[in-house]
């Protein structure tokens, strides 16, 4: 499919795109979002959920995302999806909700980009990485803030390949509702906080 068109849209007022490429299979590169002005961009959930054959989201890069609250589902299902390190740029996002954001990427096994996201302010991290079965290394993710958590719902379940969360100790979980936060994973050492 031809998306070109797009990229010429004036999208400077746009503040919802959710769901906008889901299920776009023959998407293999996001070239034609690289001019968009994203400044009052605030959810994007699902917009690029079951884009299988996505590998490259560099082109949004110069995003604006000061505005981004809604992330959940984002990238869920973008199973050829192992390069994100262009989200480094998202960290001056004040995300409210991410889950489900990378739920089923098989590919994704480095998420060092994600080190400094400000989740100060997010509520929603329920399924964000479930199924992520190739990642082993979650140390990125330590210094996260959970101070205004309301679900963690199987935030890693499923990644077989994860065996070490010491890194996640120090988390600031302040409730024991978080049932299978990591089922089916390999760990056996588990967080001070977490509760089987």
């Amino acid at each position: 499919s031809d998306f070109s068109p797009i990229s010429e849209w004036d999208v400077s007022k746009l503040d919802y795109a959710a769901r906008m490429f889901k299920g776009c299979t023959s998407i293999t590169n996001i070239n034609f979002l690289s001019k968009w002005n994203t400044v009052n961009l605030s959810n994007i959930g699902s917009m690029f959920e079951g884009c299988s054959n996505l590998v490259n989201i560099n082109p949004i890069s110069n995003w604006k995302v000061n505005a981004l609250q809604y992330i959940s589902s984002t990238f869920e299902g973008c199973t050829s999806l192992s390069d994100i390190d262009i989200l480094r740029n998202w960290s001056d996002a004040n995300i409210q909700d991410l889950s489900g954001i990378f739920k089923n990427c098989t590919s994704l096994s480095d998420i060092s980009a994600l080190e400094d996201w400000n989740t100060e302010f997010c509520r929603y991290f329920k399924n964000a990485f479930e199924g992520c079965t190739s990642l082993s290394d979650v140390s990125y993710l330590s210094n996260w803030d959970f101070s205004r958590l309301y679900d963690l719902d199987y935030m890693f379940s499923g990644c077989t390949n994860l065996s070490d969360v010491s890194a996640l100790n120090n988390w600031n979980i302040n409730t024991n509702n978080d049932p299978g936060v990591f089922d089916n994973t390999a760990v056996t050492t588990y967080p001070t906080w977490y509760t089987i």
